[in-house]
């Protein structure tokens, strides 16, 4: 009896010594594995002076077909049309000189920011344009300047986000100072892309001027999933109890072989 009863002891220890070992805090206590919530924040570019901008991280990488006078995304002088905010010529332009040839692929590689929850930019072309423009705005998951070889390819910047004017129509690009947002929601890295890929250039019927101002960013912080719970262990004492009670009963077994 008294061996059946120390048993059974020993069977609850182990049934309640999982809750009693648990690693961490004590039942009840307030996790802290969980990541803080970062405030989602603003930052905000002008645009006021576009050397500084390329020379501090910002990148122009032209890939059209033949390599224009004006190559680079460049700063204005303000005459064609004046900037959305700030200083008449606090933008940032491209134009139909960025190719010699017949086809403009021509970008402009913001910074790294982190986690871009949302952007939004203003961009236009000229009054009563009559050379259609076009602008993409493209994404890259995993940053970096890798914007492809040629007109054709987009390197990393896989992620179309939006393209104004992708039929380059006679008006299709807006000729007044006009908001658009993306929303990529991710890490990454956001580019500018003037892309006129057919008759473009000095002597094409495609392509003028554009401009863009006054670009903002959402940064935040990726969505993160709580920790798993935490899975119960034996612990010290439970596994002391389980050894115990392994050794007892392989005791009781031999007495009965020899009885």
């Amino acid at each position: 009896m008294k061996l059946r009863n120390t048993l059974l002891l020993l069977l609850c220890l182990v049934l309640v010594s999982p809750a009693m070992a648990q690693i961490g805090a004590r039942p009840g206590s307030q996790s802290d594995n969980t990541p803080p919530q970062q405030p989602l924040g603003t930052t905000d570019e002008g645009f006021e002076d576009i050397a500084a901008l390329l020379a501090g991280g910002w990148e122009s990488i032209n890939t059209s077909d033949a390599i224009g006078t004006v190559p680079d995304w460049f700063q204005p002088d303000g005459t064609v049309f004046e900037a959305q905010a700030g200083p008449i010529d606090s933008y940032a332009a491209a134009n139909f000189n960025s190719t010699a040839g017949s086809q403009i692929s021509n970008w402009l590689l913001v910074p790294d920011v982190g986690f871009l929850e949302s952007a939004t930019f203003w961009t236009r072309t000229v009054t009563a344009n009559t050379f259609p423009d076009r602008m993409q705005v493209r994404f890259s998951s995993v940053g970096g300047s890798n914007v492809g070889t040629d007109v054709n390819t987009v390197g990393d910047y896989t992620d179309l986000l939006v393209d104004i004017n992708d039929t380059l129509a006679a008006g299709g690009y807006p000729d007044v100072w006009t908001e658009f947002t993306v929303n990529p929601g991710a890490a990454g890295r956001l580019a500018f892309r003037y892309f006129v890929p057919t008759d473009a250039g000095p002597v094409g019927n495609n392509s003028n001027f554009i401009g863009v101002d006054t670009l903002s960013f959402v940064i935040g912080e990726p969505d993160v999933l709580p920790p798993p719970p935490a899975v119960p262990t034996l612990g010290w004492f439970g596994l002391t109890a389980l050894a115990l009670l392994l050794i007892i009963g392989t005791v009781v077994m031999r007495r009965r072989q020899e009885g």
